[in-house]
């Protein structure tokens, strides 16, 4: 992967707009948004010396970013073939009650570290962390009730799965359009399944089920749900987990939204069939840079070869990510779930 896409685990955000800031090398920042920016543009400079002394200059400062400060010190030393200053930095973070994502130290970047005994050390004690806070994790929802909302009508239901790294309240500010808010009772699930300290994924399918279920059941008993327009969606896990569902639950739904979705493993024509006979009608939306877009294509043909009602929007290169219209894109698809 490129250099940039290590940081797709969500702590270092070199996604985000960049700023041009003067920086005195001993400046203190009085937020961690400040400083970060600073980071983001030195680090994009390849100024890592300059961004090793922000970072380490600000760790007790900003004692609830440790996570994001030591990766990012990680990060810049392994720029300069620093591994066992930047071992060292994580072991620090380990040491004050901190672990890191699972998926943060996969790719080229991180081999010269695996090469270092105390690295594997690290890995392993991170591993453990993250296996004993598993054990206490549990879903979560967030209930969104649309305007003018009365408990007396009923109302159609969007279940709303975030991604991997994702949260119920990052991915409410993602995945949210007009009819959403004015028609349906959202809810926005978060998965038990930990990849970081604050940051969760679909992988187990069973599981996911297992908590989409018991969401579904809880509102029901809550609220007034119109059966008959009950639709799933999410982006790239949570899109993988809404197919599962489907395929393996009880819920009647009526159609799902997906963006950028993996394919659930074995996914086949048996399941196309299997939603056709469902009476599901489904939206797939991607676009050519996303890596797993061949897959869903070939998902796409096999609704197509079994006559399942669907569509797939296909939109400008951006790769792994949400389009600038999604609001748009998932009211169209809204619409096209309820053309029966």
């Amino acid at each position: 992967m490129k250099k940039e896409i290590l940081l797709i685990t969500g702590i270092l955000f070199l996604l985000t707009s960049l700023y041009c800031y003067g920086q005195t090398k001993n400046e203190t920042f009085n937020t961690y948004e400040e400083m970060h920016k600073v980071v983001v543009n030195n680090f994009r400079e390849g100024k890592f010396e300059e961004t090793i002394k922000v970072l380490n200059s600000h760790l007790e400062i900003f004692p609830e970013k440790l996570v994001a400060n030591t990766y990012n010190l990680a990060l810049c030393y392994g720029k300069l073939e620093m591994y066992k200053d930047g071992v060292n930095v994580l072991m620090n973070g380990i040491e004050n009650d901190v672990w890191y994502n699972k998926w943060g130290f996969e790719g080229e970047f991180w081999k010269p570290y695996k090469e270092l005994e105390e690295f594997q050390k690290f890995l392993k004690i991170n591993d453990s962390k993250r296996f004993e806070a598993q054990k206490y994790s549990k879903p979560d929802m967030l209930i969104v009730k649309p305007e003018g909302f009365d408990e007396n009508k009923e109302y159609p239901l969007f279940i709303a799965l975030h991604g991997g790294g994702g949260t119920m309240e990052g991915f409410k500010e993602l995945w949210k359009s007009e009819l959403m808010l004015k028609e349906f009772i959202v809810v926005y699930l978060q998965s038990s399944q930990l990849i970081s300290i604050d940051a969760y994924t679909w992988d187990d399918m069973d599981l996911a089920n297992s908590e989409i279920t018991d969401a579904y059941k809880k509102i029901l008993n809550e609220y007034l749900i119109d059966t008959t327009d009950v639709i799933i969606g999410g982006f790239s896990a949570g899109g993988r987990a809404s197919l599962a569902t489907i395929a393996i639950s009880n819920i009647p739904y009526s159609g799902f939204i997906i963006l950028s979705p993996p394919m659930p493993e074995g996914f086949s024509s048996e399941n196309a069939k299997d939603f056709k006979r469902k009476n599901i009608r489904g939206t797939i939306i991607s676009n050519s840079k996303d890596p797993r877009f061949k897959d869903q294509r070939f998902m796409s043909e096999l609704f197509k070869e079994n006559g399942m009602q669907y569509q797939f929007i296909e939109t400008p290169a951006i790769g792994h990510w949400f389009p600038e219209n999604i609001d748009e894109l998932i009211d169209q698809s809204i619409q096209f779930t309820r053309n029966n």
